[in-house]
């Protein structure tokens, strides 16, 4: 490490000393991957839950993704891609993926996961909306309801996470958690089209004879 580097590391562990809630999240990304200082996920987690506890959007998210992440959840290798390929753009995947293959992924913690996406969901985050409302949609950490799947899929593709496109559409076209309404079913899976990764991801196992045929 740099005489510059050792200042800068020092300066953002001053920081999370202090209470910087986004000093602590940077501090957690540093000791999981061994950015400016040896790995340590025992801090880095630590840190994490530190800035989570503060109200910290992003880390709040990945602390719910670090309980919600399981080999055994349909939704599992979509996430580890997501985290393991975006160190530098989706860094809340990134530290939830990274600290989670550190532990005993079948010690999954539905209620923790559940809890932490709610409250990022609550501070607006799209990403956690759409992840609480997979909660709601499977049952996990919670009871199952379809209304409440369908008004945090609706929140999450109004703030843009394409992902949240084709569930919506399928709430729509289904009638699950709303009223039926193909027009607007035909309309949301219009905008997960428009975006690669979602259409990929889903498109293959949506139901898009009735668009075909006209149906209102």
């Amino acid at each position: 490490m740099t005489d510059q580097n050792t200042f800068a590391f020092d300066e953002l562990q001053q920081k999370a000393n202090d209470g910087d809630a986004q000093a602590q999240f940077d501090l957690a990304l540093c000791y999981a991957d061994g950015t400016e200082i040896e790995i340590n996920r025992e801090l880095a987690f630590d840190w994490h839950k530190k800035a989570a506890e503060q109200g910290h959007v992003n880390a709040q998210f990945a602390l719910g993704l670090y309980y919600f992440l399981n080999p055994d959840r349909k939704h599992f290798s979509t996430l580890l891609c997501r985290g393991l390929n975006n160190r530098h753009v989706e860094r809340a995947y990134y530290l939830a993926v990274i600290l989670a293959l550190g532990k005993n992924m079948q010690d999954a913690d539905d209620d923790q996961a559940f809890s932490w996406f709610k409250k990022a969901s609550e501070n607006d985050s799209g990403e956690a909306q759409y992840w609480l409302a997979q909660c709601y949609h499977d049952g996990i950490g919670t009871q199952q309801n379809e209304e409440f799947a369908f008004d945090s899929f609706k929140k999450a593709a109004e703030q843009g996470f394409a992902d949240a496109y084709y569930w919506l559409a399928l709430c729509y076209h289904e009638g699950k958690g709303c009223q039926q309404n193909y027009q607007l079913a035909f309309n949301w899976i219009t905008k997960a089209v428009e975006y690669a990764d979602a259409y990929f991801l889903h498109l293959s196992a949506f139901p898009l004879q009735p668009f075909r045929d006209g149906r209102q």
